[in-house]
C-alpha cells in the first residue's frame, strides 16, 4: 500500500491494520479464558464411604460407615478417620458421626473434603445432606 501525497494511508490499509490488531485480542482472550475458567472435577477420594451406605428414618440418618471407613483407612495408610453427616434444612438435628482408628502414632498431615449428597426417607422423599470426611496421617 502506497501513501498518497498528503501522508494519508489510505482505507484499505487502515481496514488491514484494525483486522490484525482484532485478530490478536481475540487470541489473546480466547487463551485467556480457555486457560482461566476450564474447571478440572476432580473425584473425590471418600465417595465409597458416604454414597449409598445411609438412609434417614424417623427423623434419624441410619447407616453404618465403619466397614467402609476401614477398608479406605488400610488401602491409603491413614491412622485415623473422621465422618460428619448432617440432613440440611431440617429443624430437629439430624446428623450421623463416626469415627475410625486412632491418633496415637499419626504425624498431624490431615486431608479433609466436604459435599453434598442426597438421601432418602422412609417416604421416598430425596433430602439434601452435606458431609465432611478427615483422614489423619
Amino acid at each position: 500500500m502506497r501513501f498518497g501525497k498528503k501522508a494519508e494511508g489510505g482505507f484499505a490499509s487502515a481496514t488491514m491494520a484494525f483486522m490484525a490488531v482484532t485478530i490478536c485480542l481475540m487470541a489473546f482472550i480466547a487463551i485467556a479464558v480457555g486457560t482461566t475458567f476450564i474447571e478440572k472435577e476432580t473425584p473425590s477420594d471418600f465417595n465409597d464411604i458416604v454414597q449409598g451406605n445411609f438412609v434417614v428414618s424417623l427423623g434419624e440418618i441410619v447407616g453404618n460407615a465403619d466397614g467402609a471407613m476401614a477398608s479406605h483407612m488400610e488401602f491409603h495408610g491413614y491412622g485415623a478417620m473422621s465422618l460428619e453427616l448432617e440432613v440440611l434444612g431440617k429443624v430437629s438435628p439430624c446428623e450421623y458421626r463416626a469415627t475410625c482408628g486412632s491418633l496415637d502414632g499419626v504425624e498431624g498431615v490431615c486431608r479433609s473434603e466436604w459435599g453434598t449428597l442426597t438421601l432418602e426417607d422412609e417416604h421416598g422423599r430425596k433430602l439434601p445432606a452435606r458431609y465432611v470426611v478427615v483422614a489423619w496421617r
